[in-house]
C-alpha cells in the first residue's frame, strides 16, 4: 500500500512479505527442511517527507489510513505488528527514528546497526489506549 500527500511532498509505504525461514529448519536453498510454516512480516518500507508538515504528525496520519484502507481492502488486519527499522547510517539526523518515536512507536531496539520499532497497535492509535502499547505521551 502506498499512500501520497496531495501536494506529491511525502510518501508512505507498507508491505506485507513473506521472510525466510528461521536458522536450523533446513528450509534454505530450496530444501524442505523440518517445518511448513511460512513467516511474514508488515513493515513500513517507506516513508519520505519533503513537506513543512511534522513528520510524526504525517506518520500517525498515515497509519490511521493504512490501518483504515487495509481492513477495508483485505477484511482484516495481518496478525504481524506494523514494524520499521531505520538506518542510522542512511539518514542525517543526530536522533534516527525520532519521528517514528514521537508518533508513538516503541519497543526501540537495535539489531545489526539498525533500529527496529514496533507500530501502536490500531486501538492505541485511534482511540488512544489499549494494554500492549505504553501510555501517548
Amino acid at each position: 500500500m502506498v499512500l501520497i500527500t496531495e501536494g506529491l511532498d511525502a510518501v508512505w509505504a507498507v508491505v506485507r512479505q513473506r521472510t525466510p525461514h528461521r536458522m536450523g529448519t533446513g528450509c534454505s536453498r530450496g530444501r524442505k527442511g523440518t517445518t511448513d510454516e511460512s513467516r511474514y512480516v508488515w513493515r513500513n518500507m517507506l516513508f519520505r517527507n519533503l513537506s513543512p508538515h511534522l513528520s510524526s504528525d504525517l506518520i500517525r496520519s498515515a497509519l490511521i489510513a493504512t490501518y483504515i484502507e487495509w481492513s477495508r481492502k483485505y477484511g482484516s488486519l495481518p496478525e504481524e505488528r506494523l514494524r520499521t527499522e531505520v538506518d542510522p547510517k542512511k539518514i542525517r539526523s543526530t536522533n534516527p527514528g525520532c519521528c517514528y518515536l514521537k508518533a508513538g512507536f516503541h519497543n526501540r531496539r537495535k539489531v545489526r546497526g539498525k533500529i527496529y520499532m514496533d507500530a501502536p497497535c490500531p486501538n492505541n492509535i485511534m482511540f488512544g489506549n489499549c494494554e500492549c502499547c505504553p501510555p501517548r505521551k
